[in-house]
């Protein structure tokens, strides 16, 4: 898991190369390929596991710069339900493998339903890149840890791509040209993160006694909470938790006391003025607080003495930064338990 944290300046500098061309996104498409994604209306991604936390991300990318309607869900959740799909629908089937059993199954039941299925998958020679109307590589090489560290993030840039593509496909505009530049840039941003390395390392050893801990985050750093939870539980064993920020004040906040670890993702974005408000509120609850940001500020000392500073980059691109700190930390948690992180208990992994 180790080597495969550090390999993603790697696989993002090839997925960069292979995917973008005088400044804009070309996954090499055909025209009729192009023409019935220039038509589709509404996206419906799948997913399972990270997959799935990374169907969430899709989704706010493809509203957000593609300008359509979409939805998520879990790909287990679709093949045994009643499911509407509508005509020229893009169905989206994310898998590390591409041989996931559900994932196959809801392609199948798609196609069925006449939908144009796009497989982003590591494995294009898999069930799901023979099954797909189109599929997307993303390049991540072998991953031999079980959890998903290198997949997911290439998962998550092959989203980003995704949703420029497509919205290239309908009109040029100056927020995706922007996206196009903090894309390139992002080889040399992990890097950044790399080098925090020692201070997550003292972090972990801090808190690896910790039994609950509660990740949070807003907007696009919201399925990054969410997969920064699943991450802990698959390699450390806490019991962990991921929510939208605001929306833990609505109820969940009552669990908190002394005995919990809170983890706020807040960069200084459109939504860190609303994140103060619920850190405030954490606080107040006695919750200790561990503090994801990217610029120093003295305010966010009053909350917290453990302020991890992450590089700057536009509010799409931050999540991918974002993720690879929250792997760096579960995978040093692990390591002070003294748990087989490459081979956590209960879990499989499909390798082809």
């Amino acid at each position: 898991m180790y080597k495969e944290i550090f390999e993603q300046d790697k696989v993002f500098k090839r997925l960069i190369r292979k995917y973008i061309r005088n400044g804009r996104v070309d996954f090499g498409f055909t025209e009729n390929v192009e023409f019935k994604l220039k038509n589709i209306t509404r996206f419906t991604f799948l997913g399972c596991g990270s997959s799935y936390y990374a169907d969430l991300l899709g989704n706010y990318y493809i509203e957000e710069l593609a300008e359509l309607p979409c939805e998520f869900e879990f790909a287990d959740e679709f093949n045994f339900r009643k499911t509407v799909i509508e005509k020229n629908t893009g169905v989206v089937l994310i898998s590390q493998s591409g041989e996931t059993r559900d994932i196959i199954m809801a392609g199948k039941k798609a196609k069925k339903n006449k939908a144009f299925v796009v497989g982003i998958t590591n494995n294009p020679n898999s069930s799901l890149g023979k099954m797909a109307d189109v599929v997307i590589d993303t390049c991540a090489g072998e991953e031999k840890a079980i959890a998903a560290t290198k997949t997911f993030t290439s998962q998550l840039l092959v989203l980003l791509m995704m949703s420029l593509y497509v919205g290239r496909l309908k009109n040029e505009n100056k927020k995706r040209l922007e996206t196009i530049r903090e894309i390139k840039e992002l080889s040399e941003k992990i890097k950044k993160i790399f080098a925090l390395e020692s201070e997550i390392k003292k972090m972990s050893k801090k808190y690896y006694k910790e039994n609950d801990i509660i990740f949070l985050g807003r907007k696009f750093q919201f399925p990054i909470a969410m997969e920064g939870a699943h991450k802990t539980k698959e390699t450390t064993y806490i019991h962990a938790e991921g929510y939208a920020s605001e929306e833990f004040i609505h109820g969940p906040n009552a669990i908190i006391d002394r005995k919990f670890l809170s983890i706020f993702l807040m960069p200084r974005d459109e939504m860190f003025r609303y994140n103060i408000n619920v850190l405030k509120k954490i606080k107040q609850a006695g919750s200790k607080i561990v503090i994801f940001t990217t610029e120093k500020n003295t305010e966010l000392n009053k909350y917290s003495k453990d302020v991890i500073i992450l590089p700057k980059a536009n509010e799409r691109v931050m999540p991918i930064l974002s993720v690879i700190s929250l792997q760096m930390l579960a995978y040093f948690i692990a390591i002070n338990k003294k748990i087989d992180v490459d081979k956590p208990r209960n879990l499989e992994k499909f390798i082809k």
